[in-house]
């Protein structure tokens, strides 16, 4: 591929490898190849050191710059913001419903996609770039689980727009402050809240958009576990789906005056596997590392030390079969969408612990199903 770059001046070409080092930085930080460190750093002390040969002073300036920025690019820890919402040029209906308040820029957090957010005082914005068709669906979708009887502490989305390869979201802010102590300080109250909003019975499994989006997943799934993921799949494809938050773990959790309440709904669904929040959320209970023990307690039928999760879970009709044919398929489809992830990221972002915990309890999971390999 022939790139083509603008004519510069010896200022603009001195003034601009700060900058490219830095980036270089930030690449060697990400990718962590000790092959492509050791590249650049050849390549650097090779640049310095003819420079000095040639006592050519703005050469030896050039390479002292772009390591400099590389240094810092590769150390520190950078916090990306939002830009001015003005300069973001809002689509109409967003900038009517900001009406007059003040946006401040909030920090970006890193990941394939960018997800920009401001605080707007009573409200929150969101402009999320390239958006997946799940996260298109879901402002309509959070509404009418929000409109359901007996349904609240979810953030109202007070407007919703579509751009080319944007989607904005403004919201309600809830107010409170993020779960503190261990799971067992928070577990009951948090999977009330969930059961609140997650019994509302939706459309047949085989039915929804989700149950043909993911046809695919099965190719997660390791060798013996194939034949048992089928008739899983078989038995929960008539049973009713329901709504889920979509990625429910602490972090995602606030206290508030009326009780927990969770935020960040952009991958929310009214019609999606019964029970998905309370798993996931019991599994992350202690962080992002998910705990293998408490999927084999829930196999044995005990609840995990923290609290009763099997309680809620049958009121969902989650119990016996039904809830081991549900466990099974949640961790392939977790470790089906990470190997997605990793895929679309072109380098391993952190090591597949969603596909490890699924080898992990591939004996387990079989050991629970009715239906019995040879020598199984």
């Amino acid at each position: 591929m022939i790139v083509y770059h603008p004519t510069k001046s010896d200022e603009e070409i001195a003034a601009s490898r700060h900058p490219y080092g830095f980036g270089a930085g930030r690449m060697l930080r990400r990718s962590r190849s000790p092959r492509l460190i050791a590249a650049y750093g050849h390549a650097i002390l090779h640049a310095h050191f003819t420079a000095l040969r040639k006592r050519d002073r703005r050469a030896w300036r050039e390479s002292w710059d772009f390591a400099v920025g590389l240094l810092q690019g590769f150390t520190r820890r950078l916090q990306w913001v939002s830009p001015e919402v003005t300069s973001a040029h809002p689509p109409g209906p967003i900038a009517e419903a900001l009406k007059d308040r003040n946006a401040k820029p909030l920090p970006v957090s890193w990941g394939t996609r960018p997800h920009y957010i401001w605080d707007c005082g009573d409200a929150v914005l969101h402009a999320y770039i390239g958006p997946s068709e799940a996260q298109l669906a879901a402002p309509a979708a959070r509404e009418r689980i929000l409109a359901a009887p007996g349904v609240g502490r979810i953030p109202p989305v007070l407007a919703h727009a579509r751009e080319r390869d944007t989607l904005w979201v403004l919201e309600g802010k809830v107010e409170g402050t993020p779960l503190t102590g261990s799971a067992a300080q928070w577990w009951k109250q948090a999977a009330d809240y969930v059961v609140s909003y997650s019994r509302q019975e939706a459309p047949p499994l085989e039915a929804t958009a989700e149950w043909r989006e993911d046809a695919d997943f099965v190719e997660a799934a390791p060798s013996a576990l194939r034949g048992l993921l089928d008739e899983a799949l078989e038995r929960l494809a008539t049973q009713p789906s329901g709504p889920c938050h979509g990625d429910l773990q602490p972090k995602n959790l606030v206290e508030t005056e009326s009780g927990i309440a969770a935020i960040d709904w952009e991958w929310c669904s009214e019609a999606s596997l019964r029970g998905l929040d309370l798993l996931f959320l019991a599994v992350t209970h202690a962080g992002e590392e998910p705990d293998a023990g408490v999927i084999e307690a829930l196999l044995r039928g005990e609840n995990p030390s923290f609290g009763d999760v099997l309680g809620p879970l049958a009121e969902l009709g989650l119990e016996g079969q039904a809830l081991d044919d549900t466990i099974l398929i949640l961790l392939v489809k977790w470790a089906a969408h990470e190997q997605r992830s990793i895929a679309a990221f072109g380098v391993t972002p952190r090591r597949p612990i969603y596909t490890q915990l699924l080898e992990t309890l591939t004996p387990a999971l079989a050991a629970a199903s009715p239906t019995r390999t040879a020598g199984g």
